[in-house]
């Protein structure tokens, strides 16, 4: 059994942590990362210190991130991709959306969404960001042959 955690990084980062085991997901937390603050030296601070105390106490975590991906006339959080840089400096692996849909076999973000909701058999409730979170850490629980 492999502990994952899955982030999906942004002003309001969610959060997934599970045990993945052959065919078995159990969920252990899932949620929000809090904030303390509403400015952005606050969300980093927050969002570290959550990181190192969730992925480094005892080295038993595995981490994954869906990544962002910047498109033509969309704007892009720079908030968000710092998030992600955080991430990757604590060991974090990243999936592009289109790994993310490759490895669950979807098209589009509400397909992964149901995807999630029908593998936990539940929906989520904390919202966008903690279902993408879910989907990124099935996404890693795949590519590593865990699940």
């Amino acid at each position: 059994m492999t502990r994952l955690v899955g982030l999906d990084p942004g002003e309001t980062s969610g959060y997934f942590i599970a045990d993945f085991d052959g065919e078995t997901v159990d969920v252990q937390d899932y949620g929000v990362i809090p904030v303390c603050g509403n400015d952005r030296a606050s969300m980093l601070r927050d969002t570290e210190a959550w990181l190192i105390r969730h992925l480094m106490p005892d080295g038993s975590y595995e981490a994954c991130f869906s990544e962002i991906v910047q498109m033509p006339g969309r704007p892009t959080s720079h908030a968000a991709i710092e998030v992600q840089g955080i991430c990757r400096l604590h060991g974090a692996v990243g999936y592009n959306p289109q790994t993310i849909h490759s490895q669950l076999g979807t098209k589009k973000k509400v397909d992964a969404r149901a995807f999630v909701e029908r593998v936990l058999g539940f929906k989520i409730r904390s919202g966008d960001h903690t279902t993408d979170a879910a989907a990124v850490a099935m996404c890693h629980a795949i590519k590593l042959g865990l699940w």
